[in-house]
């Protein structure tokens, strides 16, 4: 979808995109920008998330962006969670 949209809107033919292992980007000031959606949620180990982000901010150029979501976990199931179904 997103090569499909590069070539559907964008008029900067330098765009390249990138699929990485987010823990081993392995360069450093390289990129413009990084997405990353919520993969901080799948990692519970707090050291891991910490060099998830060390890795993005070692990977972006100077004033690079760094575009990321997070999830929040569901409260446990049961009768006075505040989730329905």
């Amino acid at each position: 979808l997103a090569l499909s949209n590069k070539d559907k809107y964008a008029t900067n033919s330098k765009v390249t995109f990138y699929c990485r292992d987010a823990w081993q980007l392995g360069v450093r000031d390289y990129y413009d920008l990084i997405t990353s959606n919520g993969l901080n949620f799948y990692e519970p180990n707090d050291g891991r998330v910490v060099e998830l982000y060390r890795q993005f901010y070692e990977a972006l150029r100077n004033n690079g962006i760094l575009v990321t979501s997070f999830l929040t976990p569901p409260p446990g199931k049961g009768a006075e969670s505040p989730w329905k179904d």
